[in-house]
């Protein structure tokens, strides 16, 4: 979460996110329960960051004839891909825990996941 919530990393935000979406299965259900709000927190505070930066670029003010463009977003190559890695992040964190949460009420015979329900890691784009 630390590499993720710290704007120090913005321009490898991707691989961060990449990396914490290959990890997440190696934890426990109680480890990942126990972080689960606090990396939604985490995802949606960098989404909303990211917003607010993209915003502060497209609404830069004229100064004396040219176009002066806020500093919270020029270290970040790309910031619609890092918003959409965030977002595709927060959708893997959220189904996942929706998985866990469907097979601890589904009553079943075996612990195994159905073959299609397989738990996989995340690869996002980089």
């Amino acid at each position: 979460m630390g590499g993720i919530a710290s704007p120090a990393v913005d321009p490898n935000i991707d691989k961060w996110i990449t990396l914490l979406c290959n990890s997440i299965p190696l934890y426990s259900d109680a480890v990942f329960f126990t972080n689960l709000l606090k990396l939604t927190e985490c995802f949606c505070k960098r989404v909303q960051s990211y917003f607010g930066g993209l915003q502060s670029m497209f609404e830069a003010k004229e100064t004396a004839g040219e176009l002066s463009v806020a500093g919270t977003m020029t270290d970040v190559g790309n910031p619609e891909r890092s918003i959409t890695n965030l977002l595709s992040g927060l959708e893997y964190v959220l189904a996942r825990a929706h998985t866990k949460v469907t097979e601890a009420a589904r009553p079943t015979s075996s612990n195994q996941e159905p073959a299609n329900e397989i738990s996989k890691p995340r690869a996002l784009a980089n």
